[in-house]
């Protein structure tokens, strides 16, 4: 039986300027975090159309009130591929305690890549949705790529959030821990029962997460369940609502 072609993801159809705000929760218990939002321009960079993806969150945190201010900027010619990605945070007193920047253009990208998890999001909106889909996102790493696979449920779902009730197609992401594992250097061959015993381990600590996207176009992700996208390590799982789109 031969395996389905892998799909490769086009740029998605997200009007210039658009703004998606969300409330971040604990998975556990429902407490309040903060609050993220996702605002989207087209740009002209290198004298290429891109998107620039502007993430801002925003913790519920009264003793620190850490803010994070990513910048993404993504060019949208045939694919999505990710050029740069500029990452500030900043505590409550206006004190900045980290401050990097990416230069992804001279980097051999793979097909569907992404510069962080928090823009995973934006690819997949111009996913099919068909549950036989075989999609792989690829995100940066530092200087190497770490692939994960999406699966799209059969059944769509009904998902009510503060800015209101959708019908949604729900995507399952899970970690593809056998391609990290390839990207050591040479000399690192393992069998494939590794891989598999690897990917098994790997779940308990590296669990799949989800998202929710509206049906209806331009395909907004209504919710998400699993790690916290801007974190360097796992974190404690979260939820992301919609609260407003503008």
């Amino acid at each position: 039986m031969t395996e389905p072609e892998e799909i490769v993801l086009k740029a998605p159809l997200v009007s210039d300027g658009e703004s998606l705000k969300y409330s971040i929760k604990k998975q556990e218990g429902g407490e309040l975090l903060g609050q993220r939002t996702y605002s989207i321009n087209k740009v002209i960079g290198g004298g290429k159309e891109c998107y620039k993806v502007f993430v801002k969150t925003e913790s519920n945190n009264q003793e620190l009130r850490e803010t994070i201010d990513e910048t993404s900027i993504i060019e949208i010619y045939d694919v999505l591929t990710p050029t740069s990605r500029h990452m500030i945070t900043t505590v409550k007193d206006g004190k900045v305690i980290y401050d990097t920047f990416s230069n992804y253009e001279e980097f051999e990208k793979p097909i569907n890549c992404c510069a962080s998890l928090s823009t995973v999001g934006l690819s997949l909106r111009d996913c099919p949705f068909t549950p036989k889909s075989n999609i792989s996102i690829n995100v940066m790493m530092v200087d190497r790529f770490f692939k994960v696979n999406a699966t799209v449920a059969k059944e769509k779902e009904v998902i009510k959030v503060p800015a209101g009730t959708f019908e949604c197609h729900k995507v399952e992401l899970v970690p593809d821990i056998a391609s990290l594992l390839e990207q050591l250097p040479t000399g690192f061959n393992f069998p494939q029962a590794f891989y598999t015993l690897a990917q098994k381990l790997a779940s308990r600590f590296m669990p799949s997460v989800h998202f929710w996207y509206s049906t209806k176009d331009p395909c907004i992700p209504i919710k998400y369940e699993g790690v916290e996208p801007l974190s360097s390590s796992v974190g404690e799982p979260i939820i992301e609502e919609l609260l407003s789109i503008e």
